[in-house]
């Protein structure tokens, strides 16, 4: 199946715990959520900057972390927004969810940052 989502390129993308969605982040400024099954777009998420560079799907529950340069934002799994965070000093450049727990770490050049 091709997902028709981000025009000028996807840059991430990440499954959900029970690979029912799968998310994008893209250049076009947003990351998506696409139901699995359907192909269906289910969730048009605006990322903070030009690109969403990071997107990742917690490993046992339904949030979504999404990095967008300097931008980190943590969704629901309707795509609801639940927290934007204070802009990173640089790009975030990975993120990744302790597994099994409500912890995840941000990469930026030259920083680690944790949060729940």
């Amino acid at each position: 199946r091709e997902l028709p989502g981000h025009g000028a390129g996807t840059m991430a993308i990440s499954w959900s715990a029970d690979s029912r969605r799968l998310a994008s982040g893209g250049q076009d400024g947003f990351a998506r959520v696409w139901d699995a099954d359907s192909g269906a777009e289910t969730a048009r998420l605006e990322g903070g900057a030009q690109w969403v560079e990071q997107v990742a799907f917690s490993p046992k529950r339904d949030f979504l972390a999404t990095g967008a340069g300097r931008h980190l934002k943590l969704w629901n799994g309707t795509g609801e927004l639940l927290r934007t965070y204070a802009p990173h000093p640089s790009t975030i450049t990975d993120i990744a969810w302790q597994p099994g727990e409500l912890y995840f770490a941000t990469a930026a050049y030259g920083q680690l940052a944790t949060f729940h």
